[in-house]
């Protein structure tokens, strides 16, 4: 294998493991959706922009080997994509490339698979939460007790919600 082959395969490999790691990370933030842990939450995603820009970065790098690599090869399609590539170098290389396409399938597909669930799971947090608070102002409402010359009207009383040792 040639020198663009391997620095092509090695960009793979670091963008595999950013996206394993990514898919671990999405784990942790259903674990924090679940348990209603917004520092946590806060964290994971600043990690996960963090993952994101990196794979940005390594998807650019790879952009420009597999153009390199193309451009070697008299192909003329951009961008050049992985089985296209492989179909022009040697069998050893190609079987890699073929390999590491369908590694990254197949993770793409649990990641995308497992941030509907979190996205789900967010969504039916915030509905939770939209309806604590339409409670809690629907609570708080006053209801008018008095009648016309101050005298108390009889009936339905307004409950505390906090209580005042509160």
């Amino acid at each position: 294998m040639n020198d663009k082959v391997q620095l092509l395969l090695s960009i793979l490999q670091q963008e595999f493991k950013i996206y394993n790691d990514l898919f671990f990370l999405m784990d942790e933030e259903y674990t924090f959706l679940v348990d209603g842990n917004v520092l946590e939450l806060q964290k994971a995603t600043q990690a996960k922009e963090a993952y994101l820009r990196a794979i940005v970065v390594l998807e650019e790098n790879r952009e420009q080997v597999c153009g390199e690599l193309a451009k070697a090869h008299n192909l003329t399609e951009r961008p050049v994509r992985l089985m296209q590539l492989a179909e022009k170098l040697d069998e050893a290389s190609a079987k890699t490339l073929k390999t590491w396409k369908h590694t990254f399938d197949d993770l793409l597909k649990r990641l995308q698979d497992k941030n509907e669930v979190n996205q789900l799971m967010a969504n039916n947090a915030l509905v939770t939460v939209e309806n604590t608070i339409g409670a809690v102002k629907e609570s708080l409402q006053t209801t008018n007790m008095y009648q016309k010359k101050g005298q108390v009207k009889k009936g339905e009383q307004v409950e505390h919600l906090f209580s005042k040792k509160a």
